[in-house]
C-alpha cells in the first residue's frame, strides 16, 4: 500500500473556518480524511463584527483592475480576525497532531495574480496580503487556493469522490454562495481562462437575478425570512418543508430555484458538449445544498422538482460531506 503523510486542509468561509487532517498518498493519487476535525465560528474571535459590510462588487472589481485596493480600517480589522482564525486553528491541529507536513488554505472570492491574497469577495473582507501575514505568523501558506477549485478536487482526488474516473462533469456547491466546478477531458475548467464559462453569480435569470442568489441556501433563507420575518427559519430544510405544505412564499422560492439549477446545469451541459462533443457523465451537488436536498431520501419536493425540471438524463449525485474543500486543499498543497 502506498506511504501516505499528514496535511492539514483549512476551508475558510463567510462566517466559519473547518480544520481536516488530510492524508495525501505519496504519489498523490488518492486522499483520505484522517482522524482531526475542527469548525470555529470567527465570532469566537474577540473583534469580530457580525455587522460588517463588504464594498459594493461593483466598486471591488474597478479596484480590483486597478490593483489600489483601498482597504479601510474596518475591512482591515475583519481581515485580521480572519487571520487569527487561522493561526488559531493551526496551532489548536498542530497540538493534537504533532506532526503536519504541509497546509492548503482555500476561501471564497477573486484572488490576486499571485495567488495570494484575495481581492473581490461578496461576503467578507478582501485580505490581499493574506499570505504575508500568515507567513509574519510562521504559519506555512503559500498560496491561497479557490474553494470552488478545492471542492471540486476534494472530488476527484478523495478516495471516495463522487468526481473521481469522471472524464467530464458539473459540480454544484451551496453553501452561504455557490461553489461552481467543471471536469472536462478530466481536468478542472479555469474560470477566468475559458472563453463564455461564467461562474453562477454571473449567470442570471430571465429577471435579472442571479443563479447564486436564487440557489445558495443562505440566500434563500435570508430572502424568506426578509419578506415573512414573523416566522423565521434558520435552514433551507425549514424552508422545503413549508413549500411541502404549499406554503406560497416557500413554494415561489423554491421553484425559482429549481429554475436557477436548470439553467445553470444547462448551460454547463452545452459547454462540455461545444468543447468536447461529449456528454456530461455526472452532475455532483455538494455542501448544505446536498445536505438539504437529500431530506425524506432524496423524495422532498425540492429534488423531485429538479428532476421534473432536468431534461438531460444525467445522473444527479449529493455529495453531503462538507469536508470536500479540505480534502482538495490539502491534496493541492501536497500536489501541486
Amino acid at each position: 500500500m502506498d506511504k501516505s503523510r499528514t496535511y492539514l486542509g483549512l476551508d475558510g468561509g463567510a462566517t466559519k473556518m473547518m480544520v481536516q487532517s488530510i492524508q495525501v498518498s505519496d504519489r498523490c493519487d488518492f486522499a483520505y480524511y484522517d482522524k482531526y476535525n475542527y469548525e470555529i465560528c470567527y465570532e469566537e474571535i474577540p473583534g469580530w463584527d457580525k455587522n460588517f459590510q463588504p464594498e459594493e462588487i461593483l466598486l471591488q472589481r474597478e479596484l480590483a483592475q486597478e490593483k489600489n485596493y483601498k482597504i479601510s480600517d474596518s475591512e482591515k480589522q475583519q481581515g485580521n480576525i480572519i487571520i487569527e482564525t487561522v493561526r488559531f486553528c493551526y496551532q489548536k491541529a498542530l497540538e493534537n497532531l504533532q506532526v503536519i507536513s504541509g497546509i492548503g488554505l482555500c476561501f471564497p472570492g477573486l484572488k490576486t495574480e499571485k495567488k495570494d491574497g484575495t481581492v473581490l469577495l461578496v461576503n467578507g473582507p478582501r485580505i490581499p496580503n493574506f499570505v504575508i501575514q500568515l507567513k509574519k505568523k510562521k504559519i506555512p501558506v503559500d498560496h491561497i487556493y479557490n474553494d470552488s477549485d478545492c471542492c471540486v478536487i476534494g472530488e476527484i482526488q478523495g478516495e471516495s469522490g463522487a468526481l473521481r474516473n469522471i472524464q467530464n462533469g458539473i459540480y454544484i456547491g451551496g453553501g452561504t454562495g455557490i461553489a461552481d466546478g467543471v471536469v472536462i477531458n478530466g481536468n478542472i475548467a479555469n474560470f477566468d481562462k475559458h472563453d463564455n464559462l461564467k461562474r453562477s453569480w454571473e449567470l442570471t435569470l430571465p429577471s435579472g437575478e442571479s443563479i447564486e442568489s436564487c440557489l445558495s441556501p443562505k440566500s434563500l433563507i435570508d430572502e424568506y425570512n426578509t419578506i415573512a420575518p414573523n416566522n423565521q427559519i434558520k435552514s433551507l430544510e425549514a424552508l422545503i418543508n413549508l413549500a411541502e405544505t404549499k406554503h406560497p412564499i416557500a413554494d415561489k422560492l423554491i421553484n425559482r430555484s429549481v429554475e436557477a439549477m436548470r439553467i445553470l446545469i444547462s448551460n454547463r451541459v452545452k459547454y462540455i458538449h461545444d468543447k468536447t462533443g461529449q456528454f456530461c457523465q455526472k452532475i455532483v451537488i455538494g455542501q448544505r445544498l446536498a445536505v438539504a436536498l437529500s431530506s425524506g431520501g432524496e423524495k422532498n419536493i425540492f429534488m423531485n422538482k429538479i428532476h421534473s425540471a432536468m431534461k438531460e438524463d444525467t445522473p444527479i449525485f449529493l455529495s453531503t460531506d462538507r469536508r470536500t474543500a479540505t480534502l482538495g486543499a490539502a491534496w493541492k498543497a501536497a500536489c501541486s
